[in-house]
């Protein structure tokens, strides 16, 4: 590798390329594996700000937003994870 004198500019050009070689893959799993892309966002987003914007990720997070809805008197949970109330449809 060193027997002959290379440019500045092809030794960056080359470790650069290497780089975006090897970290394609995981740029590829984030993107198109659903169940890594949920564990990382679990890892990286914490609960607390999930369940205030209504991010829920996964069927486990989803199942205790119904239970906590069931319990307050709330009779469904939409697919955004926003409860609905049928007072705000249904007068008394």
């Amino acid at each position: 590798m060193s027997f002959f004198p290379y440019p500045l500019e092809l030794v960056i050009a080359g470790h650069v390329s290497w780089q975006i070689s090897c970290s394609c893959l995981s740029v590829v799993y984030l993107t198109l594996n659903r169940t890594i892309r949920n564990s990382v966002l679990k890892m990286v987003i914490p609960k607390s700000i999930r369940v205030k914007y209504g991010w829920h990720i996964g069927v486990e997070e989803h199942l205790a937003v119904e239970q906590a809805a069931e319990t307050n008197g709330i009779a469904l949970v939409n697919a955004s994870g926003m409860p609905v109330k049928f007072d705000n449809y249904f007068g008394n």
